[in-house]
C-alpha cells in the first residue's frame, strides 16, 4: 500500500508524517531497483519530515537543515534518548550520501532500516506529551531559542518542554 502524499500548500504534523512514511516506501523501492543515491535521499528525507512533524507539532522553526537537527537533539535531550543523536547522523549520513555517492547498497540498507526505527520512536514521541524540560546550559538555551524565537535563559524550565503549542 502507498501512503498518498499531502495535498500542496497543506503543512501540518499529520501531513509530514505521512510524507516521512512515504518517504520510507520509497526508498525502500529505491534499493530494490539498485539506485542508492535515491534511496539515501529518500531515507533522509523520511527522517527529516519525521522530526518536522514533532517540531510543527510543538510551534518550533524547522524550514532549514540546521533546525531540524536542532528539534532532533533537543528531543533526544528532553526524552533522555541518546541514541537520537546517532540516528539521526545515521539519516544525515544519507543525506550526504545522495551527493557524495560513497555507501554500498548493504550500508544503505542498514541505514534505511535504522532510520525506519527513528521513524517509528519518532511517531511514538509525536503521540506522547512534550516532558518538562531545563535549560542547563548556553547549548541548550541558543537551541531553543533557535526553535522558539524566544528569549530564554540558563536555568529556565518548561513543563512542555518548551513547546509553543503546550502539545
Amino acid at each position: 500500500m502507498t501512503t498518498s502524499l499531502p495535498d500542496p500548500g497543506q503543512s501540518g504534523p499529520d501531513q509530514h508524517a505521512a510524507i516521512s512514511r512515504r518517504f520510507l516506501e520509497q526508498a525502500r523501492e529505491e534499493l530494490e531497483a539498485e539506485d542508492r543515491l535515491q534511496a539515501s535521499e529518500k531515507s533522509w528525507g523520511a527522517a527529516a519530515h519525521a522530526i518536522k512533524a514533532i517540531a510543527e507539532q510543538r510551534g518550533w522553526s524547522h524550514d532549514h537543515h540546521g533546525l531540524v537537527l536542532a528539534a532532533a537533539l533537543h528531543l533526544s535531550k528532553e526524552f533522555d534518548r541518546p541514541d537520537f543523536e546517532e540516528l539521526t547522523y545515521t539519516a544525515r549520513q544519507m543525506h550526504n550520501n545522495f551527493y557524495e555517492n560513497q555507501l554500498e547498497t548493504g550500508d544503505i540498507l542498514r541505514a534505511l532500516e535504522r532510520t525506519s526505527f527513528f521513524v517509528d520512536e519518532l511517531e511514538d514521541v509525536r503521540n506522547s506529551p512534550p516532558r518538562p524540560f531545563s535549560i542547563e546550559d548556553t547549548t541548550d538555551r541558543n537551541r531553543l531559542r533557535r526553535l522558539t524565537g524566544l528569549q530564554l535563559n540558563v536555568g529556565e524550565r518548561s513543563p512542555v518542554g518548551f513547546s509553543r503549542s503546550g502539545r
